[in-house]
């Protein structure tokens, strides 16, 4: 299997620790490390790797507010980032190192989210990923790809000259904060994720091939059947239905604070951060119809309406009739 596949989780930045990084790097690294890369060896630089030497390293690391740990081996990566306000767990594997051991790797990564305070977690090809978030035309058409029906449009700085829009890609992302907005194969949200799209949202979206609600309240949906198939059709249209039912853009350009050219005068989800009723600092309101769906609001029977705190909290919420 030439494709190799990509796995990313947000965590809360409480669970950084000695005990959780050995932990993490020895049971989800699963490649054989040649380099590493840690802020307290060797000035940060790339080195040989020595498991002993990495392993002390961690005890200290820990005390840095922002920092990266990196394992390279044969082109696999593990990266280990805490961020300003998330960490996170990322790696790249050999699609062959995967379907040898999916099984368990998928058991892992599930014993990971429901064991750890997780916000969300994703997983697809490396090669999805790239044509779905890459905005360079030539390193777009190196891979073989045709450009007919991509949209383009002038950087935003380098005026003269053309980019992708991924906007129009129904697998791009968004990172806000450092929480992760999209759409792919597999995905998985905790409970700190619904501050932004609630649970009610995600679990009602039955159009893909799995949806369901996990130990603790915590949500797990798989698009399609098969992460290699991305390119089909279908597939594909999956994935538009998944963002655009739960709002996924909205929430991710309203976060943003993006430029809107025209207020919308007919919203699906409304963000709102100005003359709050009952002490939060968010208020977020979702228009559905009978079916539950997120609709524009002239089309909405109901509408679910609720405050956050500046912790992510929900501390009023409101369902009703319209």
């Amino acid at each position: 299997m030439d494709e190799n596949i990509i796995f990313e989780i947000v965590l809360n930045n409480q669970e950084v620790s000695s005990i959780n990084l050995k932990k993490w790097f020895s049971t989800l690294v699963y490649f054989s490390p040649k380099k590493m890369k840690v802020p307290n060896i060797g000035g940060g630089k790339v080195k040989e790797y020595a498991s002993e030497v990495f392993f002390e390293a961690l005890d200290k690391v820990t005390s840095k507010d922002i920092f990266t740990i990196m394992l390279d081996g044969d082109r696999n990566f593990f990266t280990f980032t805490k961020g300003p306000f998330f960490c996170s767990i990322t790696f790249r594997l050999n699609g062959g190192i995967y379907i040898k051991d999916q099984n368990k790797i998928l058991k892992n990564l599930d014993d990971l989210f429901k064991n750890h305070q997780s916000v969300v977690a994703y997983m697809c090809t490396s090669e999805d990923d790239f044509l779905q978030n890459n905005i360079d035309i030539d390193l777009y058409k190196s891979k073989g790809k045709s450009l007919e029906n991509v949209r383009l449009k002038q950087h935003d700085v380098l005026k003269r000259r053309q980019i992708i829009d991924i906007e129009y890609n129904p697998g791009h992302s968004h990172l806000v904060r450092d929480v992760w907005f999209g759409s792919c194969w597999k995905m998985w949200f905790g409970e700190q994720y619904f501050q932004y799209i609630p649970k009610e949202v995600l679990l009602n979206f039955n159009s893909g091939y799995e949806t369901i609600e996990l130990e603790d309240g915590l949500v797990r949906i798989t698009l399609y059947e098969n992460m290699w198939e991305y390119e089909k059709a279908e597939n594909r249209e999956i994935q538009w239905k998944f963002r655009k039912q739960v709002g996924m853009d909205e929430v991710a350009h309203q976060l943003k604070n993006k430029h809107i050219k025209k207020e919308n005068p007919n919203p699906a989800i409304q963000i709102l951060t100005e003359n709050l009723k009952h002490g939060g600092v968010r208020s977020v309101i979702y228009y559905f119809n009978d079916n539950k769906e997120v609709v524009p609001k002239s089309e909405a029977t109901n509408i679910y309406s609720y405050e956050v705190d500046e912790n992510g909290k929900v501390i009023w919420s409101e369902y009703k009739n319209l």
